[in-house]
């Protein structure tokens, strides 16, 4: 990948990334880096195309039994999903006493899905 820098490399495609890849992706995340955001972005797109995920919206009914074991794995390395869909879609998610909520609509979601994958994806 380092030979190759213009290449718009997938590391998730590999079976194996480099060396605490994702760790570090999750850092520079947290930071809001450009890059690292885009890179999550990217990675994202994939899971909702898999998904058919096709508005933010769609990530409220997601349930963990959805996810590969890797995406979950890598969504924790991310920092949870509840701080990656806050980054990605900041008008998705806001914090009201468990309630989630919609930038279009006010939305109580009273089902055990979402909470359930934002406890375990470390939300």
């Amino acid at each position: 990948m380092e030979n190759y820098p213009d290449y718009p490399w997938k590391p998730w495609c590999f079976q194996r990334t480099p060396t605490d890849w994702w760790k570090q992706l999750g850092s520079q995340f947290a930071l809001q880096d450009e890059k690292a955001i885009n890179t999550v972005k990217q990675y994202f797109k994939e899971i909702e195309d898999r998904l058919g995920i096709v508005e933010p919206e769609g990530w409220l009914v997601v349930s963990v039994k959805q996810l590969h074991s890797t995406d979950i794995w890598r969504i924790k390395q991310l920092g949870g999903l509840r701080r990656i869909l806050s980054i990605l879609y900041p008008d998705l998610i806001q914090h009201s006493k468990g309630t989630i909520q919609t930038s279009r609509k006010r939305q109580q979601y009273a089902g055990r899905a979402m909470s359930s994958a934002l406890h375990i994806l470390g939300g």
